[in-house]
């Protein structure tokens, strides 16, 4: 496009939404990430945006989402491509109750070694990590969904809400349903 023509919205939305999803696969290449609903939601909101407005702030939402926690990048750029992995296989399948055995057999390292190292790099165990992440997306369906206690244990890999309830007050101190009301 010529410096000063004029773009149609529909024009753009469409080039907008491809560049979103190559954003998203990219995102999904470089850290193993399953694609996340969010993401999936704002490129739908820029494909039914009506205004030039919503098509940016929409765009904006969406560009904001990949910071790449910037943080978590810093803390993991220390921690070799293994344990790297490992983190993200623990961050992207905790819902599915993943395991050292399978993490270290994707990861073609024996269990002994990975947790060895895991621990050494992360000064956690695999197990824990793998419960932080389960407690952080515990807090967020409490906060953020009017989700019941059995539900948000079935999304986040526990069989039973009362060991998930049992957990999460070891973890935070408190009960689930004590968090909610003290949170919200």
């Amino acid at each position: 496009m010529l410096e000063g023509q004029f773009c149609f919205p529909e024009t753009l939305k469409d080039c907008l939404i491809r560049f979103s999803l190559n954003i998203v696969n990219m995102y999904k290449i470089q850290w193993e990430l399953g694609a996340e609903i969010q993401v999936l939601i704002l490129i739908l909101e820029i494909g039914q945006a009506t205004s030039w407005k919503q098509i940016r702030r929409a765009m904006e939402e969406l560009l904001n989402y990949f910071n790449f926690e910037k943080e978590d990048l810093q803390r993991n750029e220390a921690f070799s491509t293994m344990v790297r992995k490992a983190v993200e296989m623990a961050k992207k399948y905790y819902s599915e109750g993943i395991t050292l055995e399978e993490t270290a057999s994707r990861l073609y390292v024996s269990e002994e070694y990975l947790s060895t190292q895991f621990k050494k790099e992360t000064q956690s165990s695999f197990t824990e990590t793998v419960r932080k992440f389960r407690i952080e997306k515990i807090k967020d369906l409490l906060l953020n969904s009017k989700l019941k206690l059995n539900q948000i244990a079935e999304l986040t890999g526990y069989s039973d809400p009362k060991y998930m309830s049992r957990v999460f007050k070891e973890e935070v101190g408190m009960l689930p349903t004590e968090f909610r009301k003290k949170m919200q």
